[in-house]
């Protein structure tokens, strides 16, 4: 696959994120855990039994050690896996967005290479 978003996956850091979340879809909701994040994206455990088409739209929350505090990305499948499914993003909101850029921070541990995460995505 040699489209845009495997061109885009492959500029931004993924970061390891190990986090509950929920994919949640017009038929349902399923429980899973974050494998990585990006600021483009997500790869996901795929739920048992959990069937979803390629570019379908998903809502994934994830949540954060805060109590109430979430990470809410709009987001499309971009690929399916036996064991995971990536995941990449339409839409964040600003909250979220702060939130997902506390996270890579954290996790980056190099201010400028946020900063070029970050001129990337403008």
């Amino acid at each position: 696959m040699n489209d845009i978003r495997d061109q885009e996956r492959r500029r931004f850091q993924r970061v390891l994120f190990d986090a509950a979340a929920q994919l949640i879809t017009p038929r349902e909701i399923r429980e899973t855990g974050v494998v990585d994040v990006s600021f483009k994206g997500v790869l996901v455990r795929r739920p048992a039994g959990w069937r979803v088409l390629p570019d379908e739209g998903v809502l994934v929350d994830i949540q954060l050690e805060q109590p109430d505090s979430h990470i809410r990305m709009h987001a499309a499948v971009a690929h399916i896996e036996p064991d995971h499914i990536g995941l990449y993003c339409r839409h964040i909101d600003i909250e979220s967005a702060s939130h997902l850029r506390r996270v890579v921070e954290l996790n980056l541990g190099d201010a400028a290479l946020l900063e070029r995460e970050l001129s990337m995505l403008g």
